[in-house]
């Protein structure tokens, strides 16, 4: 297959009537930077230092425990599920946004544990995220209070079949002291 030749008038045509295209200029980035990075925060807003400021100055510093409703800091998870909601088609009110995947993956293990405090074992996979795997083994004091962390490879990573034996390594830490 064959592309048809496109002309750099062309493109900067097509960039003139792209309609994200003044989008760039909220944005802190050299004008020779053409910024293609999905993986990472990306450039920043160029009003984020002072909206941190604000936040950090005024907020922070001079309302520390009234800003939770005063600038609606509780509010926030709901707030901003919502904004993401209308970009993924979501009603408003069915995202909430929480913490990191492994503060909610130590809080579910600390409420399962409240449920049932006899049981001593956390099984996770060795290929999870690193931090994923810290959550079961937290330290004493947290709220997690399992002896021992038992941790199943497979080399089928996403599953524990077929040759993960997760019932055995569930039964073999039972006995751990």
């Amino acid at each position: 297959m064959t592309l048809p030749a496109v002309t750099r008038q062309q493109l900067g045509g097509r960039d003139a009537a792209d309609p994200l295209a003044g989008l760039r200029g909220a944005f802190a980035l050299p004008d020779d930077l053409i910024y293609l990075g999905g993986h990472s925060l990306g450039p920043p807003p160029r009003d984020a230092a002072d909206r941190l400021d604000r936040t950090v100055r005024r907020e922070w510093g001079q309302d520390p425990i009234r800003s939770w409703t005063a600038h609606d800091w509780i509010g926030l998870p709901l707030t901003v599920g919502d904004k993401i909601a209308s970009m993924i088609g979501a009603e408003p009110g069915e995202v909430v946004v929480a913490d990191s995947t492994s503060i909610d993956l130590f809080k579910l293990l600390a409420a399962a544990l409240r449920l049932n405090p006899e049981r001593r074992v956390a099984l996770t996979e060795a290929e999870n995220f690193p931090t994923e795997n810290a959550a079961p083994a937290a330290p004493p004091a947290a709220p997690i209070r399992n002896e021992r962390s038992t941790s199943a490879s497979s080399p089928n990573r996403g599953s524990c079949a077929p040759n993960c034996d997760a019932a055995g390594a569930v039964d073999g830490a039972g006995d751990a002291g």
